[in-house]
């Protein structure tokens, strides 16, 4: 295992924000094209309202309201729109709004535009119906709620609701027996995985809003695997001095990349630091260092370099919303026009052509 590092300086009544905040200091330029607000799904549980303070970093970073979002869900009767007791439906409603506005007096800085929303009926339909409701949301919600199917990775709500949505979504970690009040975010590192495409390099603008707000450091994250030769083995000693060379023409283009993608940063309203690492398997790679680092929050998008739309998601971002212990802001594929509208300043990849690296690496 071998990695390198640079580092460099780097329906409540609305409350209107009391300071500058993040999208302004960008001077007017979005971090996410689409997103208007963003959506908490509660479902009364502890559990569920540990995404609170992730919904809360990130409404405030990105400079849009929060609405926080309760389901009641029809006991007993999933396939009715209406309880058959009317008296005992606006009962649960007035308690949902009752719960959902105490939540905001308790938890939420009075700085912080809020609304409070509550709907009857099938749990992830309207979580979905929500999300798309006069614009798409960022939809944030933990992993567990009050089911507590703790011996999966995700419980079943959040699996569909996953695989449903259309648009971003935050899926915040749980810790058993917690509340939201008792948890502090203080996200010390933001981490976006990078491999070289303007696709990934979309999560870049969230991350660096979401860093800059919260105080966090920007990681930005590169991995190089070793490549895999075919045959029968042993191998060669030339085919290992091959792949040798491949691992350093990599290496090279990697340690490259980030360098043009951190001079970005000139104006140090982050720190940001840049690491490449060489392994096995990407998913090992970022795995490993999800253990040492001490990383709160990792922005992705979707799909990466190959772009397939044969799966909904890539194989990173697949494993990172099951393996992943904190938490996962996931950026679905943007339009051409918007990915050329957030990496304006992208960098790339140098397109070195094969020649080139012969001649780089001293391969002739």
């Amino acid at each position: 295992m071998h990695d390198l590092e640079k580092q460099t300086p780097a329906s409540t009544g609305q409350r209107v924000p009391g300071r500058a905040t993040a999208s302004r200091r960008r001077g007017g330029v979005p971090c996410y094209p689409q997103v208007r607000r963003i959506l908490l799904c509660l479902d009364g549980s502890p559990m569920s309202e540990q995404g609170l303070q992730p919904a809360l970093s990130v409404a405030r970073a990105m400079d849009v309201p929060l609405h926080l979002f309760h389901v009641l869900a029809h006991r007993g009767l999933p396939d009715r729109t209406e309880p058959t007791d009317p008296m005992t439906a606006e009962i649960r409603r007035l308690e949902a709004h009752g719960y959902l506005h105490d939540l905001c007096d308790d938890v939420i800085p009075a700085d912080v535009r809020t609304e409070v929303r509550v709907a009857q009926g099938h749990v992830v339909d309207n979580i979905i119906r929500e999300a798309h409701r006069d614009g798409p949301a960022l939809v944030v919600f933990t992993r567990h709620g009050e089911r507590r199917q703790l011996d999966h990775p995700l419980s079943s709500t959040a699996h569909e609701v996953i695989h449903r949505l259309s648009g971003p979504f935050l899926l915040a970690p749980t810790v058993v027996e917690r509340r939201c009040t008792d948890l502090d975010i203080g996200w010390k590192t933001v981490m976006v995985p990078l491999d070289g495409s303007v696709r990934a390099e979309c999560a870049i603008p969230a991350a660096e809003n979401i860093a800059c707000d919260s105080g966090a450091e920007l990681l930005l994250f590169h991995a190089v695997p070793m490549p895999e030769l075919s045959g029968p083995r042993p191998f060669s000693k030339q085919d290992q001095e091959l792949a040798n060379r491949l691992q350093e023409r990599n290496r090279q283009a990697a340690e490259a990349y980030l360098d043009r993608v951190r001079a970005r940063f000139a104006s140090h309203r982050v720190t940001v630091r840049s690491l490449v690492l060489e392994s096995g398997p990407v998913k090992d790679s970022v795995a490993e260092l999800l253990r040492r680092e001490d990383i709160g929050l990792v922005v992705a998008c979707a799909h990466g370099a190959t772009g397939s739309q044969s799966w909904k998601f890539g194989g990173l971002a697949a494993h990172l919303i099951e393996n992943s212990d904190c938490a996962l802001l996931l950026i679905q594929d943007l339009s051409e026009s918007n990915m050329r509208r957030l990496t304006h300043g992208s960098v790339g990849v140098k397109s070195w052509t094969a020649s080139d690296w012969v001649d780089r690496l001293h391969l002739r």
